[in-house]
């Protein structure tokens, strides 16, 4: 397979720049930079968690620094509590814009390499139509798509055919979700919604020496994969309590595609097989209103932990596993209702890191096969790879932090949003977030240095009830 990779760069939508330095690199460096490029391929995926702070679906979590347990609406809300969709009017199209800027950068600790970084930029759509045909009986339909995202990274030392050299990688990345479910309430005191998420990833990667027609790795690959939704919504006292429960399941991400290598010696195309995880979550939300005002906060358990021995497979052939971490995400805020049409809205949200700094001692050993019968219970059809005793690296780690990957960064959220009603049953929306996060991994772990992340999120949307 032909690839040129300078052309590849010019049909990336979104432009990352990673300059590495190549001289003085010793093999820990060298692993280091291996386990990084593979770590980056899963890593610009995206992020539709429950709360998620990065591009939270729907204008209403975005404004609620990605809270949505009780104030999403719409058949957005089937990304956070689909019992809230009982919210439809008899039809409700929505639309709504989002504009996405996220700074990156990497220091490492030991000085081997450059300063590196990243920024991407992209206008997430997303699209819904409620419908309720009863008053206790609403559906609801969401497509979301953001724009393809994508990175260039220069120089990075590799080792793909025996010796070490500056790699030139580039990579492109497009997730859509469709989704679907139904609310049905019972009186007013409760109402319960479920929903299913199907979500399609589709990748392509290229690397080769800098200025170089063909491409040393060229790969493309896609999966798709299904996440059922549940909820549970509960309005108290007269509706000045309410109550929002949820579950989403957890599952394992299969990709499947072609890889070109050209160190295997061949010309033809090979299976590519990877492996990822896309976590469970249970969520909680409280809210309530006096005279003008109101207060809502949401918990979210997000549960990362049970993929954790998923060997993700493809290239390099044998990764680490990943030190997944669960994660108790909080996000809360204030409404207030200065005019009677009028909504201005603030929230803030604490988002923890999913991902450890590797575990680098022999009990790691020790974790992998005491974990190990549990794991193969979630193999299915041997389409799961594990880590095996002898593909355990002598000194037991499992990989950690990495460069890259913006969900092992710890962040803060500070929210703004503005809702006005229009044409009766409908409205419009604005919601602003500002992100930051740094992490530190100490020099014994993998991927040591200085992570630093900065974002900004917009979001305008317009609903129209029939």
């Amino acid at each position: 397979m032909e690839a040129k990779v300078g052309k590849f760069f010019l049909r990336s939508k979104v432009s990352i720049i990673a300059t590495i330095k190549v001289s003085d690199l010793s093999w820990k460096s060298m692993k280091s930079g291996i386990s990084t490029i593979f770590i980056l391929i899963f890593t610009f995926t995206n992020n539709l968690c429950v709360a998620s702070p990065i591009d939270s679906p729907g204008v209403h979590a975005k404004a609620g620094a990605g809270a949505g347990q009780t104030i999403s609406r719409g058949p957005t809300s089937l990304f956070y509590n689909p019992a809230n969709l009982i919210y439809s009017k008899f039809i409700e199209p929505y639309l709504d814009v989002g504009f996405t800027t996220v700074n990156y950068q990497f220091l490492s600790i030991d000085e081997e390499f450059e300063v590196a970084g990243f920024e991407q930029s992209g206008p997430p759509i997303t699209f819904s139509l409620g419908i309720r045909p009863f008053p206790s009986l609403s559906l609801g339909f969401v497509y979301h798509a953001p724009a393809e995202a994508g990175f260039t990274a220069l120089g990075v030392p590799l080792n793909l055919d025996g010796t070490l050299k500056p790699y030139d990688i580039a990579l492109q990345k497009k997730v859509t979700v469709m989704g679907a479910g139904a609310a049905f309430r019972f009186l007013h005191e409760l109402t319960v919604g479920v929903g299913v998420l199907m979500t399609t990833d589709t990748q392509s990667i290229a690397i080769g020496e800098p200025e170089a027609e063909v491409a040393t790795v060229d790969e493309i690959f896609k999966a798709s994969y299904m996440q059922i939704v549940a909820g549970l919504r509960s309005e108290l006292f007269s509706r000045a309590v309410v109550v929002g429960l949820s579950y989403r399941t957890g599952t394992m991400i299969k990709y499947q595609g072609l890889s070109f290598l050209a160190s295997r010696g061949g010309e033809e195309d090979a299976d590519f097989e990877g492996i990822g995880y896309a976590p469970g979550a249970i969520g909680f939300g409280l809210e309530t209103r006096f005279a003008n005002f109101g207060v809502f906060v949401d918990v979210v358990l997000e549960q990362w932990t049970a993929g954790r021995l998923i060997a993700r497979r493809g290239f390099p052939d044998e990764p680490l596993a990943t030190d997944y971490i669960d994660t108790m995400n909080l996000a809360g805020g204030l409404k207030w209702w200065f005019l009677p049409k009028h909504m201005f809205q603030v929230g803030g949200g604490i988002y923890p890191a999913n991902i450890g700094d590797g575990i680098t001692s022999e009990a790691a050993s020790a974790a992998l096969h005491n974990s190990k019968d549990q794991a193969n219970d979630q193999a299915k059809d041997g389409a799961i790879s594990l880590l095996q005793d002898d593909e355990i690296e002598d000194d037991g780690s499992i990989a950690g932090a990495q460069f890259g990957d913006l969900n092992a960064i710890a962040k803060t959220v500070v929210s703004l949003g503005y809702r006005a009603k229009i044409s009766g049953h409908g409205y419009f929306h604005t919601g602003f977030q500002m992100i930051s996060g740094s992490r530190v991994i100490p020099e014994d772990a993998e991927g040591a240095g200085q992570y630093t992340l900065s974002a900004m999120v917009f979001g305008l949307g317009v609903a129209f009830g029939f």
